[in-house]
C-alpha cells in the first residue's frame, strides 16, 4: 500500500513548525520535503520589482497580497535615481526641490517549501528610510517613524546603506508571497534614492538537545547575605551585572528603575562605591543591565525596554565601554543608542504588539543579544545581532517560546509575571533565568545557540534561591540577578518596595569548599593583635594597660570607676589570597574568662583610635559615650550574656558582614570595644597571656 502524506497544516500549524517540526515530523517516515542543510539564496540583488513612483497616497492596502499591482511599472534593481548606478531609474516628480516623499515596491515570490528553513534573512539597500512587509505584516522599519504617512520624511539620511535582518518562516504561506517596501526620502530636496533587496533561507543546524548526563549543571550552595543595600539612591535596583573588566572584579554595576542617567557601582558589601553618568543620554524604565566582551573591549548595555503601560512601540539599548572603577564618580561617553522594535508576529498576550520586558543577556559566541518577555504565559525569546555599529531602527528576530518549565507565577507584588531577569556565565555555557519566586538554570554542552537551548531543553531549578517574601530572609520584588565575574557563584537583590533595606544575596558554587582560619596573636607568625583597657579611676586615668595579661571590662554604678576593653586584629587582609572575594560564612571570637564573667558586648569603633600601646583614659576621655556615634557603634556585633563565677573558654558569635568588612576594607577597621553589661564585669586573658591557647582567637569560616 503506498504511503499517504498527510496535510502538515493540520498536524503542525505554521507557527509551530521549524525545529520541533523537523524533530518529530521528519522522523515519522511520512516523507515530507527534505529540510535544507545549507543556506540558500531565494533571489539575489538585482531582481526585478514592481514599483509605483507617482507620489500618490496608497494608504495601507498596497502592501497586502490581494492588492492589484498590474498597472505598476517594473524593472531590475538597483532602482532609484541620482547616483548614476541605477539599473532602473524611477521618477521623483520632476521638481528637484520638491521630490516625492515615498516610492513603493512590491515583489511576488514562491515559497512552497519555506517552512523547512529555520529562518529567513533579508538584505536591503536603502536611501533614506523604509518599512518592509511580508504578506501585509511588518517585519522591519528603519529610519522611519511608526505610523508614517505617505508624505512623512525619513528620520535620518542613509546614503546607499545596507541593512540585514532575519525573521521567522511563519511570515510566509505555502505558495505565492508578497514582499512590499515603502522607501521614504529624508527631505524634499534629497539628491538621490536607492533600493535593492535579496532574500535567503537560513538552514537549521541540527543538534542534540542538551541534557544533563554528566553532572554538568552548576550546583549552588545556600544563600548568604554579603551585606545590605540601604542607600535610598538604590531602592529600585532593576538590573545588575558583575563587572568583568580587569581591575573591576568584585564590583557590580546596577541600574535604578526610576533613575534616568546613571549606572551605580556597588561593592560586595552592597555599599555604593561610585556612579557612572552617561553623557548626553537619558532613559525611562530601564529594566536590565547586561555586558559582553568583543575580544578587545568590555561593554555595558542599559536596556530601556520596560513597558508596564504597553505604550511604547520603539525600545532602546544604550551601549558604553565599561570604564575602570576608581572610587570616584565619573562621566563617560555613549558608544551608541540602538532603537529596536519587535516583529509583527507573534502577537503579545492581550493583542498588543508592544510588550513588557525585563530579562536579557548578551552572548558573544552566539553573536546575539537575547531578550525575553515578562508577561506571557510562556516567555517569548527574541534576539538582536551583536554588531560594532547599527543604522536605523532594528527589528528583533523571534525564536520561539521558552521551555514550559519556566512557568508564569501569580501572587506577590506583581501578578501574574514570568521572567524578570537573566544572566549568562562568563564562559557562556550557563544561563540563569529569574522569576519573582524561582531561579532556573539552562546548560549547554557545545555551541548550540541559546535560542535553541531555551526553547527545547528543560532547565533545572536552583532550590537554594531565597524566593519571594520579605527581607532579611527573602526578596519582596527581586528583579536582578548576575553571575560573579569568575563564575564562582551568583547574586540577587530585591527592590526595597516599602522596606528600609534589602540584602545582597550570594549563592556560591557548592564545589567551592568552605575554608577555616584561626587567628591568634603570636601564633603562626601573626603579630597584628593588639589589646588593652582604659580605666576611669582617677589614679589610673593616665596608665596604659597594653602589657597586662588580662583585658578588664567593668561597669561601675555612676560610671565613676568603669573599665573598657579595646582590641584590634590588624592586617587581616594579608592572610587571604583574594581578600576582596572573601565571603565570611561564620565568625567566632574565642576568649578565656580568667576571673568570673558577668557579660559584655563587642562594639565597633567608629573613629580612628590612638596607638593602643600608649592609649589611656585621658587620651580618649570625652569620646567614650555609647550610642552617640562618636566612639562606638551602639549595635553590638557580638554579645556574651555572662555566667557568674564561670572561668574557662567561651565562644562569642560575631556578625559575618562585620568581620568580612575587616578583611575587605582594612582601612575602615579601627578596632572594637569590650563593654561590660554588669557592674561586676569580667577579666579576659589578653594577647600578653603566657599561654597562647588562652589568648583572644578569631575563627573565620569563609569561601574565597
Amino acid at each position: 500500500m503506498p504511503k499517504v502524506k498527510p496535510d502538515i497544516s493540520t498536524l503542525f500549524p505554521k507557527h509551530q513548525r521549524g525545529s520541533l517540526f523537523r524533530q518529530i515530523y521528519l522522523g515519522t517516515g511520512l516523507e515530507p520535503a527534505q529540510a535544507p542543510t545549507t543556506d540558500a539564496e531565494i533571489f539575489g540583488l538585482g531582481a526585478t520589482w514592481k514599483y509605483l513612483d507617482d507620489g500618490s497616497n496608497q494608504g495601507s492596502s498596497w502592501k497586502e497580497t490581494t492588492y492589484d499591482d498590474s498597472l505598476w511599472s517594473s524593472g531590475p534593481a538597483e532602482l532609484g535615481y541620482g547616483d548614476g548606478d541605477e539599473a532602473t531609474t524611477v521618477g521623483f516628480g520632476g521638481v528637484a526641490s520638491n521630490k516625492y516623499r515615498t516610492t513603493y515596491f512590491r515583489k511576488t515570490v514562491d515559497i512552497t517549501t519555506g517552512d523547512l528553513y529555520d529562518s529567513y534573512s533579508i538584505k536591503v539597500m536603502y536611501d533614506d528610510g523604509f518599512a518592509l512587509y511580508v504578506n501585509g505584516s511588518e517585519q522591519n522599519r528603519t529610519n522611519l517613524a511608526a505610523g508614517a504617512a505617505y508624505d512623512t520624511f525619513a528620520t535620518d539620511g542613509a546614503p546607499e546603506t545596507y541593512a540585514t535582518f532575519s525573521f521567522s518562516p511563519s511570515a510566509f504561506v505555502d505558495g505565492d508571497n508578497v514582499i512590499a517596501v515603502e522607501m521614504h526620502q529624508v527631505n524634499a530636496s534629497s539628491s538621490d534614492m536607492s533600493f535593492d533587496l535579496s532574500l535567503s533561507g537560513i538552514a537549521a543546524v541540527e543538534t542534540e538537545t542538551p541534557t544533563d548526563t554528566s553532572g554538568g549543571y552548576m550546583i549552588f550552595s545556600a544563600a548568604s547575605a554579603l551585606g545590605t543595600v540601604d542607600d535610598a539612591a538604590l531602592d529600585e535596583i532593576s538590573g545588575m551585572f558583575g563587572m568583568r573588566k580587569t581591575g573591576n572584579e568584585g564590583y557590580t554595576a546596577a541600574i535604578h528603575d526610576s533613575n534616568s542617567t546613571d549606572i551605580f557601582i556597588i561593592d560586595r558589601n552592597g555599599d555604593l562605591n561610585s556612579t557612572i553618568d552617561i553623557s548626553g543620554v537619558s532613559w525611562s524604565d530601564a529594566e536590565e543591565l547586561i555586558g559582553y566582551n568583543d575580544g578587545s573591549t568590555d561593554y555595558l548595555i542599559v536596556c530601556e525596554f520596560g513597558d508596564n503601560s504597553a505604550n511604547k512601540t520603539t525600545k532602546y539599548l544604550h551601549r558604553i565601554a565599561e570604564p575602570t572603577v576608581t572610587g570616584s564618580d565619573q562621566t563617560v561617553s555613549l558608544v551608541d543608542t540602538i532603537p529596536f522594535v519587535y516583529p509583527a508576529s507573534p502577537t503579545w498576550e492581550g493583542g498588543s504588539n508592544r510588550g513588557d520586558v525585563e530579562a536579557a543577556f548578551a552572548c558573544e559566541s552566539d553573536g546575539k543579544i537575547y531578550i525575553m518577555s515578562k508577561r506571557e504565559t510562556r516567555n517569548f525569546i527574541f534576539s538582536l545581532p551583536i554588531q560594532s555599529s547599527y543604522t536605523g531602527t532594528q527589528t528583533l528576530t523571534y525564536h520561539g517560546e521558552m521551555h514550559e518549565d519556566v512557568a508564569e507565577e501569580t501572587g506577590g507584588v506583581i501578578s501574574p509575571a514570568n521572567a524578570v531577569a537573566a544572566c549568562i556565565s562568563t564562559d557562556e555555557n550557563f544561563v540563569l533565568v529569574k522569576t519573582y519566586n524561582k531561579v532556573y538554570q539552562f546548560y549547554r554542552t557545545d555551541d548550540t545557540a541559546w535560542s535553541d537551548v531555551m526553547t527545547l531543553s528543560a532547565p533545572i531549578e536552583d532550590t537554594n534561591y531565597v524566593g519571594r517574601g520579605d527581607a532579611p530572609s527573602q526578596e519582596r520584588q527581586g528583579e536582578s540577578i548576575t553571575f560573579e565575574y569568575n563564575d564562582q557563584g551568583y547574586m540577587t537583590i530585591s527592590e526595597f518596595n516599602g522596606q528600609s533595606s534589602t540584602p545582597l544575596f550570594y549563592y556560591p558554587l557548592e564545589s567551592i569548599a568552605a575554608q577555616s582560619i584561626t587567628i591568634t596573636h603570636g601564633v603562626n607568625g601573626y603579630t597584628g593583635g593588639v589589646d588593652t583597657y582604659v580605666w576611669e579611676k582617677l589614679a589610673n586615668q593616665t596608665t596604659n594597660y597594653s602589657d597586662a595579661t588580662t583585658i578588664i571590662s567593668d561597669l561601675q554604678a555612676g560610671d565613676i570607676d568603669q573599665r573598657i576593653g579595646i582590641q584590634q586584629f590588624n592586617d587581616l587582609d594579608t592572610l587571604f589570597t583574594n581578600p576582596n572575594n572573601v565571603v565570611v560564612t561564620s565568625a567566632v571570637m574565642r576568649y578565656w574568662v580568667a576571673v568570673e564573667g558577668q557579660g559584655f558586648t563587642l562594639n565597633e569603633s567608629l573613629t580612628a583610635l590612638p596607638d593602643l600601646t600608649t592609649i589611656t583614659w585621658d587620651t580618649i576621655a570625652g569620646s567614650l559615650s555609647a550610642g552617640s556615634g562618636v566612639a562606638w557603634d551602639a549595635t553590638p556585633f557580638g554579645t556574651w550574656a555572662g555566667d557568674d563565677g564561670y572561668v574557662g573558654s567561651i565562644d562569642v558569635s560575631l556578625t559575618n558582614s562585620v568581620v568580612q568588612d575587616w578583611i575587605r576594607n582594612p582601612d575602615d577597621f579601627h578596632g572594637f570595644y569590650n563593654i561590660a553589661t554588669n557592674t561586676d564585669g569580667q577579666q579576659l586573658s589578653s594577647n600578653e597571656a603566657p599561654d597562647t591557647s588562652a589568648r583572644p582567637t578569631l575563627i573565620i569560616t569563609y569561601t574565597e
